[in-house]
């Protein structure tokens, strides 16, 4: 079932992070991933959470996340991005319909 990865991220070094954007957006793809969503300045229209941007990422499955996220490569690159952003991170997967 495709996994979605939403991120609530706040850019504290922006110099540092577009070098992360660089090398992160090669690495999602290799692990079957992609950018559904990136917006700079999303509109909240309910509920009290206010993200500094929003990031969703669309993957076959959980699996494929986990493969990504705890891979060696981007064990590196996550060094980086806490170096330089401040992060919120989920994973959501899609189900059948419940009746």
């Amino acid at each position: 079932m495709t996994a979605y990865v939403v991120i609530d991220l706040k850019v504290t070094n922006p110099q540092e992070f577009g070098r992360y954007a660089r090398e992160a957006a090669d690495l999602l793809t290799r692990y079957g991933g992609r950018n559904l969503v990136v917006d700079l300045k999303p509109v909240v229209l309910e509920g009290s959470w206010q993200p500094s941007s929003l990031v969703v990422q669309e993957f076959p499955d959980k699996e494929a996340v986990n493969h990504w996220y705890e891979s060696p490569e981007y064990q590196r690159l996550k060094e980086l991005r806490e170096r330089c952003s401040e992060t919120a991170m989920v994973v959501g997967e899609t189900r059948a319909a419940v009746r």
